[in-house]
């Protein structure tokens, strides 16, 4: 029985992985905010500020009086010039009711232009993706923690536009793309030196880009479970 409780085990961890080697919304999985970024990211048993929403809605249980934080971040300059990324969180205790919260992710990679084979300027665009989250956690007991988080999500790729003055690129629409997802997470102090953390990020159904129909897949399931000790 021992033996088949852990190919179980085996086997959701193995579903979780594959489920997240084609993601869509990619920009969902940067690490917003300088302490969990400094941390590599493993800040699921800590969840203790306002970027608990993103990382552990379980942690938002334990979060008294009201958290903000906010990000910027020119992410790969290198790459492309003008690309930055955004993150604002925010938390709100309400007594005896748990917490609500929320946060906001953007990227862009900055302005492209529009050139033809010939060498002709066209015009110029901004390429953008935007996230939008709401999040409750609610204190079950004293030392455990369990929260939900969900979220649309948008994404401009191209504007119908382009598609219009190069036609030889052989495509009539599909530039923006639509989605959600679901977060759940769930924080245990078991003792004042020991905290556990598990969550489970971005699940949902794959984007649907809205101008042509297709689809991309976006089940960008992130599954994380650490210890750790304050």
């Amino acid at each position: 029985m021992r033996k088949k409780g852990c190919w179980l085990g085996f086997a959701i961890l193995f579903g979780i992985a594959g489920a997240s080697q084609n993601p869509g919304a990619v920009f969902l999985e940067i690490w917003p905010a300088a302490r969990p970024t400094a941390l590599a990211g493993a800040f699921t048993s800590l969840a203790d500020d306002a970027s608990s929403v993103y990382y552990n809605q379980g942690g938002m249980a334990f979060l008294e009086g009201t958290h903000a934080t906010l990000m910027h971040c020119n992410w790969l300059p290198g790459l492309y010039q003008g690309m930055y990324y955004e993150y604002a969180g925010l938390t709100h205790q309400l007594k005896g009711y748990g917490s609500v919260g929320g946060n906001i992710i953007y990227l862009t990679t900055g302005e492209t232009d529009v050139v033809n084979e010939r060498g002709d300027f066209l015009g110029r665009y901004t390429t953008f993706d935007v996230a939008v989250a709401g999040a409750y956690g609610y204190s079950v007991t004293s030392n455990l923690g369990v929260g939900v988080a969900a979220k649309f999500i948008y994404s401009f790729l191209v504007p119908d536009w382009v598609w219009d003055v190069m036609p030889e690129l052989g495509i009539e629409a599909g530039g923006t793309g639509i989605t959600w997802a679901m977060d759940a997470g769930v924080l245990y102090k078991p003792f004042s030196f020991l905290q556990a953390g598990l969550s489970l990020s971005n699940i949902g159904p794959d984007i649907s880009y809205t101008s042509s129909g297709e689809a991309d897949p976006c089940r960008a399931c992130c599954g994380s479970a650490s210890p750790t000790s304050p």
